[in-house]
């Protein structure tokens, strides 16, 4: 089995990779942001079509599909896919900041 094939059959079985619960963090970021589906999917370079598959959990976008959200965004694939937010918090910060918090 390759990498790709392992990684494939983990999502599938994983409540955080359902195309539902992934589908839910792309509504939720696009909406956080004020862009209708049309927007993002043209500054992403999908269709309209298959942000609404995704949005309404019928299919998960490919990793490399995901990728291209993360970037419009500035979120991580981490959060996007699985819902884990560690990273986010450190990405607002230097965001907010320009230098790593002080232990």
């Amino acid at each position: 089995m390759t990498y790709i094939n392992a990684f494939t059959s983990y999502m599938d079985e994983s409540p955080e990779f359902s195309p539902a619960a992934v589908g839910k963090r792309i509504l939720g970021i696009r909406l956080s942001h004020g862009l209708s589906q049309s927007q993002l999917a043209q500054k992403c370079g999908f269709s309209v079509t298959a942000l609404s598959g995704w949005e309404n959990g019928r299919q998960r976008p490919s990793i490399a599909l995901a990728s291209r959200i993360c970037d419009v965004f500035n979120v991580t694939t981490d959060y996007l896919l699985r819902g884990k937010t560690e990273y986010l918090a450190h990405t607002v910060f230097m965001q907010l900041h320009g230098d790593e918090p002080k232990t």
